[in-house]
């Protein structure tokens, strides 16, 4: 364990997701040493350590310079590849610069086929790398009055809903992927 007594900060990494939709708010976080948490819980927290945020290419980014967390605006932006970086400084020192690479508007997983009438197939986008591996899906499949008609969990790449069952209509697909608050949302026709 590294304890911080003074001097240069220190900044391990940035946190959040790593595949996002074209949406409005998302949270990043810059990581410390474990040894910061007493300094965060002071009101010294506030006036020691200051937070610069730029991304590549260009999305508003919504922060305060005393805090080492950040709303990314994607809502406007194009797919692709975007590069958000972080570093920190204090009276003693400045890190470098600490990048996390985020993938905008890719759907992780698809569900077919879709209509459906009798077998639904969910193939799951696996990002275990950037989870060490522990990646358990929560897959849930609701009716339009959001009574929850389906449910699987599983580490693996593909799940099977059975919904030959289920009345024709539209259904909504959410997947918890373990790492994000929010899950990937598809909506799924049912039709026999």
């Amino acid at each position: 364990m590294e304890v911080w007594t003074g001097g240069a900060p220190i900044l391990y990494y940035i946190s959040g997701p790593l595949f996002v939709g074209q949406t409005v708010c998302n949270t990043y976080y810059a990581n410390h040493p474990s040894s910061y948490q007493d300094l965060f819980n002071s009101s010294l927290a506030t006036s020691i350590l200051t937070y610069e945020w730029k991304i590549e290419p260009y999305a508003p980014l919504y922060y305060y310079s005393h805090t080492g967390q950040v709303c990314v605006d994607f809502s406007n932006s194009s797919m692709g590849s975007y590069y958000l970086s972080c570093r920190v400084s204090n009276g003693c020192g400045i890190t470098d610069w600490v990048d996390l690479e985020i993938q905008v508007g890719y759907n992780k997983s698809s569900a077919y086929p879709n209509p459906v009438s009798d077998i639904l197939n969910v193939e799951l986008y696996q990002s275990r790398q950037a989870a060490g591996g522990n990646l358990a899906y929560d897959i849930r499949l609701y009716n339009m009055q959001g009574n929850l008609v389906r449910q699987t969990t599983t580490q693996g790449s593909r799940v099977q809903f059975d919904v030959s069952g289920l009345r024709d209509g539209t259904y909504f697909l959410h997947i918890y992927d373990g790492m994000n608050s929010k899950p990937e949302m598809t909506t799924v026709i049912v039709k026999h």
